[in-house]
């Protein structure tokens, strides 16, 4: 003798099949003008709610929603909200949207199906890594300071160098008395500088027939004293300094003395 199925059982059967047909009817169907925007959060720090009708465990942190959108080519936010404040430092970050992966915003295109999921910068989140590779930072640009070169001389002379990689410092006074110049600094940078008379020849005091004309330096961290054929180290932090540099010539006694006080500020 058969056993009658329960009407319970072909009720269950039935529903599930309308449900099935209804999704297979709403994807041959579904509006071209209409696409879907899948939203996910995944976070052990905070309840996350997402536009639109939530489902999942959303009090454990694992929230699912699905919009749909008219299709257009512009620009739409993306925003979602916490049930309780976040942790002092901690924001919402997001992935799938235009601004990159881990973005503390987000703007999708309503052009084309997508999705979008949302955690927290907390840092048992991200080393999860639930939405995806978290995005390596550049890294902090270091403190810089400021350098001021003195050129006290009458001779054409120059201040030139700079760091092993940059040497685009120079700073030349054209025959002025005092000459000026100011330059960034980069902490833990190290700027190797030399002082030198353009031309010798061109003696500003009249033609004595010198063959030569040295400069040295003051306020270097290598030391004083240093002629042209030895650099002046000057090792960059994130404060003001300064270095002087003259020359030689014994008319100029009065300018060296000079080099011991306060580097003028840059006009």
């Amino acid at each position: 003798m058969s056993r009658r199925v329960p009407w319970q059982i072909i009720g269950g059967v039935l529903a599930i099949l309308a449900l099935v047909a209804a999704a297979a009817l709403y994807g041959v169907f579904r509006s071209a003008d209409q696409v879907r925007l899948a939203l996910a959060s995944d976070t052990g720090v905070v309840v996350i709610e997402l536009p639109g009708e939530n489902s999942g465990d959303c009090d454990g942190g694992a929230c699912r929603s699905v919009l749909s959108l008219d299709r257009s080519d512009t620009a739409k936010k993306v925003r979602a909200d916490v049930r309780d404040p976040l942790p002092e430092g901690v924001t919402l970050v997001y992935w799938g949207c235009g601004e990159g992966p881990g973005s503390p915003t987000c703007t999708i295109t309503p052009d084309r199906d997508s999705s979008v999921c949302v955690t927290t910068t907390a840092p048992a989140d991200l080393g999860r890594a639930p939405c995806g590779p978290v995005p390596r930072r550049p890294p902090e640009a270091a403190p810089t300071g400021k350098l001021k070169i003195a050129l006290r001389t009458r001779w054409n002379a120059r201040v030139s160098g700079g760091t092993l990689d940059d040497q685009s410092v120079v700073c030349a006074n054209a025959g002025a008395e005092e000459k000026f110049c100011e330059i960034p600094i980069t902490e833990g940078r190290i700027y190797y500088l030399r002082a030198a008379v353009d031309d010798p020849k061109d003696d500003p005091y009249g033609n004595r027939g010198l063959p030569f004309m040295s400069m040295s330096f003051q306020g270097c961290d290598s030391g004083a004293g240093h002629n042209v054929g030895i650099v002046c180290v000057v090792y960059g932090e994130a404060t003001e300094k300064s270095i002087c540099a003259v020359t030689s010539d014994t008319f100029e006694t009065g300018l060296l003395d000079k080099c011991g006080e306060t580097v003028k500020e840059p006009a």
